[in-house]
């Protein structure tokens, strides 16, 4: 039976959540709540799942990550190309289709740059950032000598690169990349003292406590982080930029992280932590897709507030529900995974 960690699925249900109301219609205040930390915290769970051990060889791990993460980006590009064809071709204002410019988009993978569908970047990204940290882990023996290496590789991110604004993006979301691997690797080594130690327990409370508190004050004082966000779009660098952006997505994570214990037992939040990336992937270039044209015939307008926005969430994660049933069911080599067909007389794996 696989051995799964059962609060980061609940995390990444919620996680997923909030990834999705970020891209529906809302107000500014729980956009800036939201982009304050559900990024950095999926790679912060990424890296808590993290284990060198499973993979003692550098290319073992590289094959891994290429069937999970690179072999999803290619088959949901394709889905969403698709899609993006046919909703380009149909309706009363017909587009021309630019197929280098899809395949430039496709091959260069730069964060917001992915025209047909702009969450893939997630994906090559995350692969840049699990084989960077590998290697770091597997030849760095010191701890606190990566923690340092991460805290300048996020500086650059956010200072040089002004990665959350994304004026300067590279492939493969690597500028991202350069920021989120602090939490990748943060979390990783946070579960790695956790095993050796039992003095982290004591700090539960008090960080259960602070980061309920602070959590709150970010979402009814957004200019904290709009401030900052507004001040990486003009290009504007200082340091406390960049510590107050630590501060602010790591209270975001651990305030979620008490959530999900509290929660362990919710069935929805374990089947879309579950089912993750076929809710990721699909959400805008399906999910919106969909919804957005019942709403048309419906004659609903879109809204810019929150309780609109978390009505249209529930209604894309509906939407997606039976679809990725059916791709774990009857496709799951969509997600890495490997395509087994069963019948009386004959097996076929693939």
């Amino acid at each position: 039976m696989e051995n799964r960690i059962q609060w980061a699925d609940v995390l990444k249900g919620i996680g997923i959540i909030f990834v999705i109301l970020g891209h529906a219609p809302k107000s500014g205040r729980l956009f800036t709540y939201i982009f304050s930390f559900h990024m950095p915290l999926f790679f912060f769970i990424s890296g808590y799942l993290f284990s060198l051990s499973r993979y003692p060889k550098t290319l073992d791990f590289i094959k891994s990550r290429i069937k999970s993460l690179l072999i999803p980006y290619c088959w949901f590009s394709l889905i969403s190309i698709i899609i993006f064809i046919f909703t380009s071709l149909s309706g009363p204002n017909k587009n021309s289709i630019n197929f280098l410019s899809i395949l430039k988009s496709f091959i260069l993978a730069k964060r917001n740059f992915i025209f047909y569908n702009v969450p893939l970047w997630f994906l090559p990204s995350l692969f840049a950032v699990e084989i960077v940290y590998y290697l770091l882990k597997k030849y760095i023996k010191n701890n606190f000598l990566i923690i340092i290496l991460l805290l300048i590789s996020g500086y650059i991110g956010v200072i040089k690169l002004h990665t959350l604004g994304t004026v300067y993006p590279l492939p493969w979301g690597v500028d991202a990349g350069m920021w989120y691997i602090f939490f990748y690797g943060i979390a990783n080594i946070i579960r790695e003292i956790k095993c050796k130690t039992k003095y982290l327990n004591i700090l539960k409370p008090i960080l259960f406590l602070s980061s309920i508190i602070l959590t709150l004050l970010l979402y009814f004082k957004p200019h904290i982080y709009r401030s900052i966000f507004a001040s990486q779009l003009v290009n504007i660098s200082h340091i406390y930029l960049y510590i107050y952006n630590l501060q602010l997505a790591l209270i975001g994570i651990f305030t979620y992280i008490a959530v999900s214990k509290l929660l362990v037992k919710s069935k929805i939040l374990n089947y879309l932590g579950k089912h993750t990336l076929t809710f990721f992937s699909l959400h805008v270039c399906f999910g919106f897709t969909m919804l957005n044209k019942l709403l048309y015939m419906a004659h609903v307008v879109n809204q810019a507030n929150d309780i609109y926005g978390i009505l249209y969430t529930i209604l894309v994660l509906n939407i997606l529900t039976p679809i990725s049933y059916i791709i774990n069911k009857y496709v799951p080599f969509i997600l890495g995974k490997p395509f087994k067909w069963h019948n009386e007389n004959l097996k076929i794996e693939i």
